[in-house]
């Protein structure tokens, strides 16, 4: 295992498992076969287990309510010999990868053609040699997957379903890099959000690494990173008990990660939970000889934490599993709170997961709109009025369920989400320019062609740059973006678009495909999340072109939401 970098985020390499299994039939172009329901586990490098030590590591993990262990790194001869293992016992499950093949003879083979035929030929045996073991829950297809690997990626996971269709097949995605999700459209989200850093103080989760990946908090950081998951698709977090310092230091690099307390292991486990995760993986089982970190059977204090969270949560995950992230509804009056609204398939029942974000008890009192009746703590089986203190261990949390509430969908005939981009197909002009959009020398008003209207944004190679306009934003709210484009000619990389925070922090919250070629118009769609502490910024419309190439963009939608803007009314 290597401590990896990427996009200025920690990528620590991953994997994970299952329980019991979910039936439902995934949306089509999405991996086939049902999956693992909220395994709650830990994460392991497997050259750290060896088949005469791993019975007594899955009798221990048994003895704490965790069932799940989850590899990264390994080959089969060696998985092989584990899984042997555990088959015997089949309580507690098995996520893996045969990671030392797939490397050398795949991802990195540049002789071997990126086609499905070559990934049938040389993952086909590798799948068979492990899928007969009733202890494998699934595959990690790879760790810290990286947007370069994209296709190569999706092939692999094409070929790990096709050859055992009822186990999912599971890369592990990572901040800047959800192309690669889009493109394997895996039946599960695997990913890790580490939000303890050195710099920061007790409970607070604003770790600087995460604006690598448009984000300024732990929240915003699974937001953004599943802004592309379906509703049905379940969200599964690798959450962090390591740390390269053990307290906190001012003077420390800006992303070094500090070992986090009881108190904010609390607190991962809640906010996850609360952001939709139906499967919980802690990093890091075993001390490393040649890493930084120490394993967590070799901190009592905080695997004590995590055993207790593990029974707690045990209580509560089967009703977890059957729950979907809704818009949130309740508020918490105290000290700094979260609180977010969970509700069943049904819409028949309403949850709230309200956590302490601060390290030290308090007090806090939950509400619902027009709700006056009473709040469930699923878990110790006490209820509360709505609105009366209900008391929190530092960093805890609670899943309540409001008895009767029913948590309304928007109206059938509410009106469609507005376009906020103003002068969205360019048919108002200023000078040579359309209007509302920066000048700029290559990018021209064309009353000549347009997808819409009468006319579009005219882009001329050769050189790259940007046109932007200023488009304000909601904080904490999810946006989609859409455009239509056509190029003439090839040669550069075409033309993309983003969109840049420019205060108070400057980050990046949407870099979009290039698309490259084209003579049709054509449509790219995209969503990003705006994080909490958002204050301005600006879209802005790029391009790459060779010598001769021309591009045009037009209809430009920028609205409110994860359901595309088809429907925005323009501006």
């Amino acid at each position: 295992m290597r401590h990896l970098w990427l996009a200025a985020l920690p990528l620590l390499l991953v994997v994970g498992a299952g329980a019991a299994w979910l039936l439902a039939r995934p949306p089509e172009g999405r991996s086939q076969g049902p999956t693992p329901s909220f395994p709650y586990g830990m994460f392991e490098d497997i050259w750290l287990q060896d088949p005469d030590s791993f019975g007594a590591t899955l009798d221990d993990l048994r003895a704490r309510g965790l069932d799940t262990i989850l590899f990264t790194n390994g080959r089969v001869a060696h998985e092989d010999a584990l899984l042997a293992v555990a088959d015997g016992q089949q309580d507690v499950g098995v996520l893996l990868g045969p990671h030392e093949e797939l490397l050398a003879n795949w991802y990195h083979n540049a002789e071997a053609p990126t086609d499905l035929a070559t990934a049938r030929e040389i993952i086909g045996p590798l799948v068979d040699g492990l899928k007969d073991h009733p202890s494998l829950r699934g595959y990690n297809v790879m760790d810290d997957s990286p947007s370069d690997l994209a296709q190569k990626i999706a092939l692999a996971v094409q070929v790990f379903q096709e050859r055992d269709p009822a186990r999912p097949a599971l890369p592990v995605i990572v901040g800047a890099h959800e192309a690669v999700y889009r493109q394997a459209r895996p039946r599960v989200l695997l990913t890790y959000a580490y939000p303890v850093g050195a710099t920061q103080g007790p409970c607070d989760f604003h770790y600087p690494g995460f604006k690598g990946a448009g984000a300024s908090s732990f929240v915003d950081y699974v937001r953004q990173l599943s802004r592309y998951r379906d509703a049905d698709v379940p969200l599964w977090l690798i959450l962090q008990t390591h740390g390269e310092l053990k307290g906190f230091d001012p003077a420390a690099a800006p992303i070094t990660l500090r070992e986090p307390s009881v108190e904010e292991v609390r607190l991962q486990n809640w906010l996850a939970v609360g952001e939709g995760a139906t499967g919980i993986f802690w990093f890091v089982y075993s001390t490393h000889p040649h890493e930084w970190w120490t394993g967590l059977r070799d901190k009592p204090t905080l695997y004590a934490e995590v055993t207790d969270l593990a029974q707690r949560m045990a209580k509560v995950r089967a009703t977890l599993a059957a729950l979907h992230k809704t818009r949130d509804l309740a508020t918490v009056a105290g000290g700094p709170a979260y609180a977010s609204t969970l509700v069943s398939a049904d819409g028949q029942h309403t949850y709230v997961v309200v956590a302490n974000q601060q390290c030290s008890p308090q007090d806090l009192a939950v509400r619902l709109p027009g709700f006056q009746g009473q709040l469930a703590d699923l878990e110790s089986g006490a209820r509360y009025a709505a609105g009366a203190p209900i008391p929190f261990r530092g960093g805890d949390g609670k899943l309540l369920e409001a008895v009767g509430f029913t948590a309304s969908a928007p109206p059938a005939d509410a009106a469609p989400p507005a376009n906020v981009v103003a002068n969205p197909s360019f048919e108002t002009r200023g000078g040579a320019s359309p209007e509302r959009w920066q000048e700029r020398p290559a990018a021209h008003w064309d009353g000549a062609t347009a997808h819409s209207g009468s006319a579009a944004l005219r882009l001329e190679g050769p050189g790259d740059g940007y046109t932007f306009q200023a488009v304000p934003l909601k904080p904490a709210t999810y946006y989609s973006l859409s455009y239509w484009v056509k190029l003439q000619g090839t040669g550069g990389r075409g033309v993309s678009v983003r969109y840049v925070e420019e205060a108070p922090d400057e980050m990046l919250l949407l870099r979009g495909p290039w698309t490259a070629d084209g003579a049709d118009w054509q449509q790219v769609t995209d969503t990003f999340y705006v994080p909490e502490s958002f204050g301005r910024g600006r879209l802005d419309l790029m391009w790459d072109l060779a010598d001769g190439e021309v591009a045009w963009i037009d209809d430009v939608a920028l609205c409110e939401g994860k359901g595309g803007c088809e429907a925005a009314s323009a501006r």
